[in-house]
């Protein structure tokens, strides 16, 4: 029976899916397509009993969120590019194809052997190391002057990319210590002050950057990473999504504050849903809007652009289309804009609709792969953790997001703790 329940809540799922992009089909209200939308969300995260640690909770809640918030700023009349039904319709559809590919499975993390095969005293070493190194490229960026993000990309400056790297690996690092500790409480209870000296130099680094990613990717981690143990529980995300709420609206103001000195006060007469929205969240509707006011864009790419993406980890800078450079230099020409890009628009300018279909195949699975090995040790539990936040980041910027930080963070922090581990064998016999 219970197997006979679950079966149909997913099937549920997939017919309240349908049902919304029927409804977002037929009708040209932005308001219905919010609200159906946030429905087929809704539905999907009750369907495993709002299971934090679930795909369907926080790849819904999050795309939902930014395939939305466009959509909602043009109904407070405060968007600029206009609105198609498509806008809110594709990514409907989009997210239908990616929890389909998932399935509504769950993965428990019930026990974690650690013994010797785990090597503490490596992470360690690198947290110090990579700690170090961010603190000497924030100096090295406030003695260079910068005014912003914009500017240190635009020159390429070698400390903002070590910087971005080291935070990310910084991040990583940090979750392997935390995670350690599922079977060693007191060991996390002796390292609390170690984990806010190593979130120091990644705060620094997103307050003179501009950075949110780097300090943003580093507490949601945490956070997840304290779920697991069972130190934060549900009740306590009460009033850590308000917290996160005020968190990115104050952002907003002082993004810049720390390199040039200006509070900015731009949106401050938008209202708080307008200012939270504005924060990250509406540059996926916003963008996919602006490809979809040009219709030039639509299938200008073809699907070998998939194969690229997911090789774009292993080559160097430059030789690959890149969606999110193409975007920001070459169709808004000139210099760099930060406008980010759009995973649902990577499927559009590859083959419209069918395209964003076949990239949310692709992105359905790889989640449904990387949740699966959850339970696959530490290393297999930290690479999930991580990789939350880079299907988040990815929903603004394109598929090689996904790759590139799988790859050149997770998997190869992961081969170094494994030689790690040799190492110590070898010495020991």
């Amino acid at each position: 029976m219970a197997w006979t329940k679950k079966k149909l809540r997913f099937l549920l799922v997939i017919l309240v899916g349908v049902l919304s992009c029927f409804a977002a089909w037929c009708l040209d209200d932005a308001i219905i397509h919010i609200c159906v939308m946030w429905a087929f969300c809704i539905v999907a995260m009750a369907s495993i009993k709002f299971e934090l640690s679930h795909p369907f909770v926080w790849f819904s809640g999050g795309f939902t969120l930014y395939s939305t918030a466009y959509a909602m700023v043009y109904c407070m009349g405060l968007a600029t590019n206009g609105y198609n039904k498509e806008n809110v319709l594709y990514p409907m559809i989009a997210m239908l194809v990616a929890l389909t590919a998932m399935g509504d499975k769950s993965y428990k993390v019930k026990d974690i052997d650690l013994n010797a095969k785990f090597p503490y005293k490596f992470v360690d070493v690198c947290s110090w190391i990579l700690t170090a190194l961010l603190f000497a490229c924030v100096a090295a960026l406030v003695l260079s002057g910068y005014g912003g993000k914009s500017e240190m990309k635009q020159a390429n400056d070698p400390f903002y990319r070590i910087g971005v790297y080291c935070a990310r690996y910084l991040t990583f690092f940090v979750l392997l210590k935390v995670c350690s500790s599922i079977k060693k409480k007191d060991r996390f209870k002796n390292g609390k002050l170690q984990i806010l000296l190593f979130a120091l130099p990644t705060l620094l680094f997103t307050l003179y950057t501009g950075e949110r990613d780097a300090f943003i990717r580093f507490t949601v981690v945490i956070v997840f990473a304290l779920f697991y143990l069972k130190i934060i529980k549900k009740r306590h995300f009460l009033i850590l999504i308000p917290l996160f709420v005020l968190v990115m609206i104050l952002s907003v103001y002082f993004k810049y504050y720390f390199s040039s000195g200006i509070i900015n006060t731009a949106d401050r007469d938008g209202g708080i849903l307008y200012q939270f929205l504005k924060t990250d969240f509406i540059s996926q509707g916003r963008n996919f809007q602006y490809l979809l006011n040009n219709p030039w864009t639509k299938g200008c790419r073809n699907y070998l652009l998939i194969l690229t993406e997911m090789l774009y980890p292993f080559v160097p800078g430059g030789l690959f289309f890149n969606p999110d450079r193409w975007f920001n230099y070459e169709v808004h020409t000139g210099t760099f804009k930060g406008y980010a890009f759009t995973l649902v628009g990577t499927g559009y300018i590859i083959d419209g609709l069918l395209g964003v279909i076949v990239v949310f195949v692709v992105v359905g699975l790889f989640v449904r792969t990387i949740y699966k090995r959850s339970t696959h040790g530490i290393y297999g539990l930290c690479a999930y953790i991580y990789t939350i936040t880079t299907v988040v980041f990815s929903f603004r910027e394109s598929l090689n997001t996904l790759f590139v930080s799988t790859v050149r963070v997770v998997f190869l922090s992961i081969f170094l703790c494994r030689l790690a581990c040799m190492g110590n064998k070898k010495r020991v016999k």
